[in-house]
């Protein structure tokens, strides 16, 4: 009698125990979900604010008048920065129950992009500083300063988008290896990374390109986060090969 009640208790230890960490997971993949979805608003809106202003034939004149819309723009810009590491550091440990190589360069990816990403948008800011006194100050060297902080910010969101597209690589491989998301889903986030890759190299030599080749990678990233907010990630296989 009394190993019978034993063995009951113990099957409901068990149990809790399951429960506890499939919620843990569970909680875990919504939030991972939740930081893929931040940078399509962070940095799509902010872009689109700032880019108003930079865009206009008048730049230099409405740059005191759209201090809060600049502002807004760059804080959502750099929000963008924070949620990519953000996610490198919340979806390290499951990828690293399958290869912790593979979990180590995603973060890395993730830190790298976020940093080179934040020193664009800083050059934008700054550049915007300067430009709120320009009536005191040479139009001709204030339009040239505008001039290399926008390329700046150009180049340094190419080079960030060719690090996130050969980082992430591996990160894909291990999701299709270990069943994690479903096989299509991931196999679309090797292509589309590849493809960033590619038109982020295309547009260094003048072709515009680059925004029409990431559409298969934030298919996605959006499609991983609509997954990972409703399904979750799949229970894990083992480890994938190094």
């Amino acid at each position: 009698m009394n190993n019978a009640r034993f063995v009951s208790i113990k099957n409901h230890l068990s149990t809790t125990h399951i429960e506890l960490v499939m919620n843990t997971q569970r909680n875990l993949a919504r939030i991972i979900g939740v930081l893929f979805l931040i940078p399509f608003f962070g940095y799509g809106v902010g872009n689109g604010l700032i880019s108003s202003v930079l865009d206009s034939s008048n730049y230099l004149a409405m740059i005191s008048p759209s201090k809060l819309q600049i502002t807004i723009g760059g804080l959502l810009m750099l929000l963008n920065s924070i949620s990519v590491v953000g996610i490198g550091v919340m979806i390290f440990p499951v990828i690293e129950e399958h290869n912790k190589r593979a979990a180590i360069g995603y973060l890395c990816t993730r830190i790298v992009e976020a940093v080179i990403l934040a020193v664009g948008i800083i050059c934008l800011l700054s550049a915007m500083t300067l430009g709120e006194n320009h009536a005191k100050a040479d139009t001709a060297a204030l339009t040239m300063l505008f001039d290399l902080a926008k390329k700046a910010n150009f180049w340094a969101y190419q080079i960030a988008m060719i690090a996130l597209g050969l980082g992430s690589l591996w990160f894909c491989v291990v999701l299709w290896k270990s069943h994690l998301v479903p096989a299509p889903l991931a196999l679309l986030g090797l292509a589309g990374y590849c493809l960033l890759v590619i038109g982020a190299v295309l547009e260094f030599f003048g072709f515009g390109v680059g925004i029409m080749l990431s559409v298969p990678g934030g298919l996605f990233e959006m499609g991983l986060a609509v997954w990972l907010l409703v399904k979750g990630f799949n229970m894990p296989t083992g480890r994938t090969q190094d």
